[in-house]
Parts: structure tokens; C-alpha cells; sequence
């Protein structure tokens, strides 16, 4: 069954105020958290990807690559999810033009 685009948007922006409210966090624990499947949260985060700052263990370990390690997920410095719900309108406004 395909979501209706407008519960993909509300999604969208529950998923977005959660990682305002919990910085650090992962895609497992988002999903937990919102009772949102693990691979709709994914494809939200991804359409998100440019307001968003992805940090690995493995940044943050040299050279030493550790399997199965959680990313941890948070808005960008300067972001809002006001502001990033405002620019998501007007650019779907524009797509219509």
C-alpha cells in the first residue's frame, strides 16, 4: 500500500521534531520512538539529508572500521524545523509551476 503523500509529510515532520528534541539520536531509536517503520524513517532521512549531520563512531575511532555501529543524527548547526518545513513548502510549491 502506498502512503498518501500527505501522511509521508506529517511523518516528515515528527521525525524532524524528534531529532530537534533528541540530538544524537538513531534511525532505530527514532523509529521506536514514533512507531514509524525503520525503512520509512530511512527514506525520510534521506530526503532530509541536507538539513541533517550524520556522525559515526567510526568518525570519530582512526582507522579502525567497527561493523553495525549506529549513525548518530541531528539537525545542522543553524537549522530549525520551522525553517526547514518552511523551505520544503515553497519548494513543492514550485515543483507545481
Amino acid at each position: 500500500m502506498k502512503m498518501k503523500r500527505r501522511d509521508i509529510i506529517e511523518k516528515a515532520m515528527k521525525v524532524l521534531k524528534y531529532i530537534e528534541e533528541n540530538p544524537n539520536t538513531y534511525l532505530r531509536d527514532i523509529s521506536r520512538a514514533l512507531g514509524i517503520n525503520p525503512a520509512t524513517v530511512h527514506r525520510i532521512l534521506k530526503e532530509l539529508t541536507p538539513f541533517l549531520e550524520f556522525t559515526s563512531v567510526n568518525d570519530q575511532l582512526k582507522g579502525v572500521e567497527l561493523p553495525n555501529l549506529p549513525t548518530f543524527i541531528r539537525l545542522k548547526e543553524g537549522y530549525t524545523v520551522e525553517g526547514i518545513l518552511k523551505y520544503l513548502k515553497v519548494k513543492e510549491k514550485l515543483n507545481f509551476l
